[in-house]
């Protein structure tokens, strides 16, 4: 089996969009002084990175088997591009608090399954393996709303759902998921401290300076044992 020559040049492409997106969102988001900027910094990422990825199709032995990734890739970037394009217009954020609530119930129910199982068996639900994709995803923006609602209530009921979707994510017991979360939550926290520091919002750099701690003591915790 062959290997490709492109990957230092994969690499390479890589390494940028990093670096161009760590500039994006340093410079322009955290700021909130140009979110057209942002964008058009996320747009050029994004073509850097599916470039990137279409290098490694040059010496691919069946197309078929690359085309697919490339597909999910794409759809992954328009995933980001498109709130970031449209949340405004589009009034993205009901939508997505009934994402997270959609998956809070899932997570649940599996969890739930989990338990009576005794923990034999790895649970995905209907949904099957893109669970894993839904929780990854659900987790960060559950905090986030957590972090960011007006509403006594809705703080609560977003904070429960956070811990829900974490206990479906156990039920998984996969570790892209929590890999993913472990990396998301800090940036969450990070990025809402930033902003909050702006707004003057003391309650929510209080919840980040707390959360921030606690995820340090979990994370001091699971390195030791």
């Amino acid at each position: 089996k062959r290997r490709s020559p492109y990957r230092q040049y994969v690499s390479a492409f890589l390494l940028v969009f990093l670096n161009r997106a760590t500039k994006g969102i340093h410079l322009e988001f955290l700021r909130l002084d140009n979110f057209l900027c942002f964008q058009q910094v996320l747009v050029r990422s994004s073509v850097l990175f599916l470039g990137a990825a279409a290098l490694s199709t040059l010496n691919a032995r069946d197309l078929s088997y690359c085309a697919l990734p490339l597909v999910r890739l794409g759809l992954m970037a328009a995933a980001f591009w498109v709130p970031a394009r449209f949340g405004k217009e589009l009034r993205l954020g009901p939508v997505l608090r009934v994402y997270v609530l959609a998956i809070a119930l899932l997570s649940a129910l599996h969890a739930g399954l989990y338990v009576l199982g005794a923990g034999a068996e790895r649970v995905f639900g209907l949904s099957g393996i893109a669970f894993e994709t839904f929780t990854m995803t659900a987790a960060p923006m559950a905090l986030a709303f957590a972090l960011w609602e007006v509403s006594g209530p809705r703080r609560a009921l977003f904070t429960v759902s956070c811990f829900v979707i974490l206990l479906g994510m156990i039920a998984t017991q996969s570790r892209g998921p929590a890999v993913a979360t472990a990396i998301c939550a800090p940036i969450v926290l990070w990025i809402s401290a930033r902003i909050a520091r702006q707004r003057g919002d003391r309650r929510v750099r209080r919840a980040c300076v707390f959360l921030g701690s606690l995820l340090c003591v979990v994370a001091s915790t699971v390195i030791v044992t």
